[in-house]
């Protein structure tokens, strides 16, 4: 093998791996986590939800207290509540994971027709019941919301 053949290969493969470790940053192997908003686009002034979903690996649960926390950039035109709708298991008292966690959010009157990219972050706990730890974790989030004319 060339010696330029052998550098090729090594940036291949450093170039893998460190794709590989920023994206592995941002995962969680005990909850898996994706989110959906309740319709494609909107009109200025109008609500909408968005919903988080946080899946538990078996022998895993995701706390309800304290509860699921989220941050969002400031934007002129979208509004996001100060609280999620949680909704809670009523024999454990833990996240109840076959329902979302909702977020609502409005758009300014005034919101011009296009795309708002929207950066925030969603914390949370979880626990093993199996082997009695618990850890919290901080999902990085993008939002795209689309207002039609």
């Amino acid at each position: 093998m060339s010696i330029l053949s052998t550098l090729a290969l090594i940036i291949a493969l450093a170039t893998q791996l460190r794709a590989g470790d920023e994206h592995s940053a941002y995962d969680n192997k005990y909850v898996r986590f994706e989110f959906s908003l309740n319709q494609d686009d909107y009109a200025a002034g109008e609500t909408g939800t968005l919903s988080l979903f946080l899946t538990p690996n078996n022998g895993v649960h995701v706390n309800t207290e304290p509860p699921v926390e989220y941050e969002f950039e400031k934007q002129a035109h979208i509004f996001f509540s100060k609280n999620a709708v949680m909704p809670k298991d009523s024999v454990s008292g833990n996240l109840d994971v076959r329902k979302p966690v909702s977020i609502s959010f409005t758009l300014d009157n005034r919101a011009a027709a296009g795309t708002y990219t929207v950066t925030g972050k969603v914390k949370y706990f979880f626990c093993s019941e199996t082997e009695g730890w618990c850890r919290q974790f901080v999902q990085p989030l993008t939002v795209s919301i689309r207002v039609r004319e």
